[in-house]
C-alpha cells in the first residue's frame, strides 16, 4: 500500500538509547486480525496443499501459520527486505518449523519467471512486488499455479473515491492511480485465469489496529523518553503520519483479500503482462 512503511527488526534501531523502528508490535504486515488470518488459512488449506509459496512475504507470519496448520506441508517465502526475512527466520525457529519453511531474499518477478510452482499461493498487500498493477501481479502468480491452485490475494482498493482535497491530505504525491476499484481487481483476476471463491474485506477496527500498530512502539518510546534529543523529530513525524491517515485515507482506502482458485487452461482469457 502506497503510504505504508516497511517494519523491520530491532537490530536496525538507531541504537540502544535511540528510538526503535516502526511496526514491531504488528503480527501481520497488512490490516488483518488473528481471526481473519485463521479464516483465510482454513480456506487456503481446504485442498491440503503440500507446497505453499508466499510472494512478498515480509516476515512471513501468514505463511508460517499456514504451514503449521498442514502437517507435512512445506513453504517458500520471498521478499526483498533482508531484515524482514531475518525476522521471519527467527520466528520460524521459535515455532519449530524452520525445517519446513525456506525464507529468502529474492525479487518476486524473478521467482515468477522460474519453474517454481505451488498448490497454494499467498500474496498479501504485495502486488507491487510483481509488477505495476494488480492485474500484472495476478498474471504472474497464475504462472506459478496449476489448475485448482488456491491463492490468497490481498489488495488495497478505494472504498470511496477521494477528491483532490482529500488526496492532498494523504501520503506525499498521492493520486487516484495509487490504488484501484475492487470490481476492477476482481475482473483482472478472472482475466488472468482465476476464479473467485470468497472475498474478505478488512473492518475499520482491523485498519485502526494496523495503523496504530505501525507506530505504537515508537509512541511508547516517546512517552518513556520525552527529553531525548531525537524525540522532537520523531514526535513531528508521527504527528504527520497520524494526520495523513485520519485526515487522508481513513475511510477511503479499503483492503480486501480475494480467495481465488486457478481455472483450467480451457477457457482462460489471460492477457499480456505490462509493468
Amino acid at each position: 500500500m502506497p503510504h505504508m512503511e516497511t517494519p523491520i527488526t530491532s537490530q536496525d534501531a538507531t541504537g540502544p538509547s535511540g528510538p526503535p523502528v516502526n511496526g514491531l508490535d504488528l503480527a501481520f504486515g497488512s490490516p488483518m486480525s488473528v481471526t481473519r488470518s485463521e479464516q483465510l488459512i482454513t480456506e487456503l488449506t481446504e485442498i491440503s496443499p503440500r507446497r505453499i509459496i508466499d510472494v512478498g512475504c515480509g516476515w512471513a507470519e501468514q505463511l508460517l501459520r499456514t504451514v503449521m496448520a498442514v502437517p507435512g506441508a512445506h513453504g517458500l517465502g520471498v521478499d526483498l527486505e533482508e531484515q524482514d526475512i531475518l525476522r521471519g527466520q527467527e520466528r520460524a525457529a521459535r515455532l519449530g518449523v524452520q525445517d519446513r519453511v525456506e525464507l529468502r531474499v529474492q525479487d518476486g518477478v524473478e521467482l515468477a519467471g522460474t519453474a517454481e510452482s505451488a498448490d497454494a499461493l499467498i500474496c498479501l498487500g504485495s502486488w507491487h512486488a510483481l509488477g505495476g498493477s494488480p492485474a500484472a501481479a495476478l498474471l504472474r502468480l497464475r504462472g506459478l499455479a496449476a489448475p485448482g491452485t488456491r491463492l490468497l490475494f490481498g489488495v488495497d482498493h478505494w472504498a470511496r473515491l477521494p477528491d483532490q482535497d482529500r488526496l492532498a491530505q494523504m501520503w506525499e504525491g498521492a493520486s487516484l492511480s495509487d490504488s484501484h476499484l475492487l470490481p476492477d481487481v476482481v475482473e483482472a483476476a478472472a482475466q488472468a485465469g482465476w476464479r473467485l471463491l470468497d472475498l474478505h474485506e478488512a473492518t475499520v477496527d482491523e485498519w485502526n489496529h494496523f495503523e496504530c500498530g505501525m507506530t505504537r512502539n515508537q509512541e511508547e518510546w516517546l512517552l518513556e523518553n520525552p527529553d531525548h534529543p531525537e524525540a522532537p523529530a520523531l514526535r513531528e513525524r508521527l504527528d504527520t503520519l497520524r494526520g495523513s491517515w485520519l485526515r487522508g485515507h481513513h475511510g477511503y482506502m479499503g483492503f480486501a483479500t480475494l480467495v481465488l482458485a486457478a481455472g483450467s487452461a480451457h477457457g482462460e482469457s489471460g492477457t499480456a503482462i505490462s509493468g
